[in-house]
């Protein structure tokens, strides 16, 4: 309410509404959607790769079926799981040291306060 009244109060409208005071205000707000989107489905991604239904089961290659498929052999091998593990941890470390956190800095600047 406090940002409209300010807009409305200094004549901003239109577009320039939009592009300087709406969408900076909501652009944490997205992106931390975004991150959470992100992460729920790659989650998914590498579950939905090996499922068992009744007698059979259907395996698309990536490393859901990988982790599967070691977990679920005869002799699973602890480092293979271990080392498959840590690199999923990195790729997500990487991602949110590079990608996600550099953004959500960016768009720290507009969050309006009080």
């Amino acid at each position: 309410g406090d940002v409209l009244e300010a807009a409305r109060a200094f004549g901003v409208r239109g577009w320039s509404f939009y592009l300087s005071i709406l969408l900076p205000a909501i652009l944490p707000g997205i992106l931390l959607g975004s991150i959470q989107a992100w992460g729920g489905a790659w989650n998914a991604s590498i579950v939905s790769e090996y499922v068992r239904f009744g007698n059979s089961h259907y395996e698309v290659p990536g490393l859901g079926a990988f982790l599967s498929g070691q977990t679920l052999a005869q002799n699973p091998d602890p480092w293979i799981i271990t080392l498959a593990i840590a690199m999923m941890t990195i790729v997500v470390l990487l991602l949110n040291a590079f990608v996600w956190k550099p953004l959500f800095e960016y768009s720290e600047r507009f969050k309006f306060g009080v």
